[in-house]
């Protein structure tokens, strides 16, 4: 079993004396990782990237990669595709989906800009209408489904949601919302930006319809991976907007073609980086010899730690859930009377510590990952509780 410690000696930037605590954006990642990139490069500059042996190697190591990806949903291999991010799966199902002009698709009020702009876009292209339900970072999830509830007609066909939402860290009930969806007409679609890596993952469990998560925030993976995971029988529902040559059987240049519609390389375009995925093959056995469910405990508890300190440091507001149940690593406060920009620049220049800024509420958010410790959050929360001080002077 890994330990803290010994994740921490395989990361730079703890030798660095830098603060990271904005792995919900983009993550470091561990030396195992890194020497998995720069050992394919290596291998493919010495051997020739098309050369037979390094060509076959190639398929076999991304058939490895793609089936650990399914391993951390309970999936199969043969219903993940290679993504470079997550924005890119919410668009292949919100650009692919058999939509009909009238059609509603369901979202809320917190959804990062990359779920709520490809479903604005997708109204003047295919037709259907985008509704709009209100969450609160305090809401349980009897609260969230009732609120859903309200919002489905017959004409919904799509609900398309964030599993965690990136701007306070609310935890969605997603196996329920899918028993939910389902029992009106529905299908769903999980933006998983925030908790693929973070959370403990079931699919079929859920019984969750579509699913597009990265490789490089909580994953600790690098930049350029993620997936989508279809469930197998809606492959063929779902059309490509993107294609090549996965997504045919045969064709001639006299006008034959006949389509693949039930793999889910359809999806997938030609060249990415075998070495950026192998990566992310790494950073799947670090998160596992860690542990997968002592990573979320791990989260917790040092989320919990940061929001109890919050809450004693007066003139901050939390901006996320207080309850265990919809929390997560994402910690989202504020300071009444401070720009949430003077926070996010202060916290650097006086600590070194990285964090973000959010908007809708307006606060910073500091993500808690398994290689941080208390001591650097007590490093983050001194400086909040200077600022909160000099805020009332």
């Amino acid at each position: 079993m890994l330990t803290v410690q010994a994740l921490r000696d395989m990361m730079p930037i703890t030798k660095k004396g830098i603060t990271y605590l904005n792995t919900g954006w983009d993550s470091p990642s561990p030396r195992p990782v890194l020497d998995a990139i720069k050992a394919w490069l290596d291998y493919e500059a010495e051997e020739g990237p098309t050369s037979p042996p390094v060509m076959e190697t190639k398929q076999k190591r991304l058939g490895e990669v793609r089936a650990a990806l399914a391993s951390l949903l309970n999936a199969t291999a043969d219903e993940v595709a290679f993504m470079e991010n997550t924005t890119e799966g919410v668009n292949v199902i919100l650009n692919g989906f058999p939509w009909q002009k009238g059609d509603e698709l369901l979202t809320t009020n917190l959804e990062h800009g990359s779920g709520i702009i490809p479903a604005y876009l997708g109204q003047k292209y295919h037709g259907f209408t985008t509704k709009i339900v209100n969450l609160t970072p305090q809401d349980d999830a009897a609260t969230i489904l009732k609120k859903f509830e309200a919002g489905f007609t017959p004409k919904t066909k799509l609900v398309s949601v964030s599993h965690i939402m990136f701007t306070t860290g609310l935890v969605i009930p997603l196996k329920e919302l899918c028993t939910l969806a389902h029992s009106k007409g529905a299908y769903v679609l999980a933006d998983a930006a925030q908790s693929y890596g973070h959370l403990v993952l079931d699919l079929r469990d859920a019984n969750v319809d579509f699913f597009a998560f990265p490789g490089h925030k909580w994953l600790l993976g690098p930049d350029g991976t993620g997936g989508l995971y279809i469930r197998k029988d809606l492959i063929p529902m779902i059309f490509p907007a993107k294609s090549t040559y996965p997504a045919m059987a045969s064709f001639d240049y006299a006008g034959h073609f006949t389509p693949k519609t039930d793999v889910i390389r359809k999806f997938e375009l030609t060249t990415r980086s075998t070495a950026n995925y192998l990566g992310m093959e790494a950073a799947i056995k670090v998160q596992k010899d860690f542990g997968i469910k002592a990573v979320y405990d791990r989260i917790l508890e040092l989320s919990d730690y940061t929001k109890r300190r919050l809450s004693d440091i007066p003139g901050t507001v939390l901006n996320c859930p207080t309850s265990r149940e919809r929390s997560c690593g994402l910690v989202s406060f504020a300071i009444r009377g401070v720009d949430p920009d003077h926070i996010f620049q202060q916290l650097w220049q006086r600590g070194r510590v990285v964090a973000r800024t959010v908007h809708g509420p307006d606060g910073l958010r500091m993500a808690t990952h398994i290689f941080n410790t208390t001591e650097e959050l007590d490093r983050a929360l001194d400086i909040i509780s200077d600022l909160a001080r000099e805020a009332k002077k």
